[in-house]
């Protein structure tokens, strides 16, 4: 494939969704933590005030509106907490409040304090968007309906309701999803319409599989997610969505509700590995990670990233289609230097 040069993050991204000629393959990541960041900068000679995706070149950014609302904090201790930030503890801790948990009717859940766009600030976004044009800006990220709904009921009595309770996950599912669509125009304006991916989340699977039956993610999930999809299509954005584990039994489908790029790719799971979905879905979707936080970074040689790199494009990147990323959070067992050569073999490093 001819390679175009001189592209922004953001034409480089969006030339690779379309299959269209870029100058490299885009880079992406699932985030750092703190003491592999800090060493990744001490490497690469950088302050510990450097922004760690600009430092690597990585060409994607999720953005968010500041939530400034009613606390949802459920943690005993309290503390402001957004609607959508996790709110589980450590085991050793002890466990949460879930406000929803002894809901039986629908009544109950329609007076729950349901957050919406007026919770938002996004004029922080619009001073951000000034200084990260050029970048690929997606969002507005973590805004699951199945993992919002375990926040709020439980894990249990959430799958519980799914057969016994099904009107209360609807009305539930349909006031997440409410708000999720409109967080996408506020984005939208905020940006002025240059905000080219909309992203959205939520986890169904394991990694040996979905935690329930695919007619029940149909009936409770699928309706939601083809809604917000529409809006952002209809506001002229790609749509990429963030679902860990192997959820390959629903991938078709969501391709027909409108999924442009799937994050992340885990290529060690059955039902994701790279040569099947290039060959099902290759024309259709664009795949995010695919680089083994549990194998090749913390355990092989920057030799052994390095060719998996190499690989994962020769698989999932012939003819575009591909972002290349680490397939979840690069944690502290990583070694710095593998980190380094990830995206040193991508080509972002320095450029």
């Amino acid at each position: 494939m001819d390679r175009m040069p001189g592209l922004t993050s953001s034409a480089r991204v969006l030339a690779a969704v379309d299959r269209t000629p870029t100058d490299r393959p885009p880079a992406g990541s699932m985030g750092f933590a703190e003491g592999v960041a800090r060493d990744i900068r001490r490497r690469l000679g950088a302050s510990e005030n450097t922004d760690i995706q600009a430092l690597l070149g990585i060409d994607m950014r999720s953005i968010s509106p500041a939530y400034t609302g009613p606390d949802f904090a459920f943690k005993p201790e309290g503390g402001r907490r957004s609607f959508f930030a996790s709110s589980h503890k450590s085991y050793a801790d002890g466990i949460v409040d879930r406000p929803l948990r002894h809901a039986s009717t629908v009544r109950e859940v329609e007076t729950f304090r349901w957050p919406t766009i007026a919770d938002y600030d996004f004029e922080p976004i619009e001073q951000r968007y000034e200084a990260s044009s050029a970048l690929a800006l997606c969002g507005p990220g973590w805004t699951p309906t199945f993992s919002q709904l375990c926040e709020l009921f439980g894990i249990e009595t959430t799958l519980v309701n799914l057969i016994e309770k099904p009107a209360l996950i609807e009305a539930a599912a349909e006031r997440v999803t409410d708000l999720v669509c409109d967080l996408a125009g506020g984005l939208h304006r905020a940006t002025r319409g240059r905000m080219p991916i909309f992203k959205t989340a939520d986890d169904y699977a394991t990694q040996r599989g979905l935690m329930f039956s695919p007619d029940l993610w149909r009936r409770f999930f699928k309706p939601g997610l083809a809604r917000q999809m529409a809006v952002a299509r209809g506001l002229g954005m790609r749509v990429m969505m963030h679902s860990c584990g192997d959820i390959a039994e629903i991938l078709p489908e969501l391709v027909d509700v409108g999924l442009d790029i799937l994050e992340p790719t885990q290529a060690h799971l059955p039902g994701m590995q790279p040569e099947r979905l290039a060959r099902d879905f290759g024309a259709h979707l664009t795949f995010f990670g695919a680089i083994s936080t549990q194998t090749t970074l913390p355990s092989g040689t920057p030799d052994d990233v390095r060719r998996e790199v190499r690989e994962r494009i020769r698989v999932l990147g012939d003819g575009g289609g591909y972002i290349v990323s680490p397939d979840h959070t690069v944690m502290d067992d990583v070694p710095a230097e593998n980190a380094i050569a990830l995206y040193e073999a991508v080509g972002s490093l320095g450029g």
